[in-house]
């Protein structure tokens, strides 16, 4: 049986501090991740975008993992 594999990435930066500590966590500093996504499919699915079935997943709905990283929903 076939098996199709999608891989996408994304990166982003955040920044935060660690209120009342004394030392450098205490004072705003950033860090940069990279975030990657694969999703496995032993079929073929249809988006609601296209009207056949050719996708393992649409980009279009995995983009709210990017959003949510980008306006700072990762608490």
């Amino acid at each position: 049986m076939p098996t199709w594999t999608l891989h996408t990435e994304f990166k982003f930066d955040a920044a935060h501090f660690i209120e009342g500590y004394d030392g450098k966590c205490g004072r705003m500093h950033g860090h940069s991740y990279k975030v990657k996504v694969s999703a496995k499919s032993n079929k073929l699915n249809p988006s609601a975008y296209l009207n056949s079935d050719d996708m393992v997943c649409d980009f279009k709905e995995l983009k709210w993992a990017a959003k949510d990283a980008d306006k700072g929903g990762l608490d």
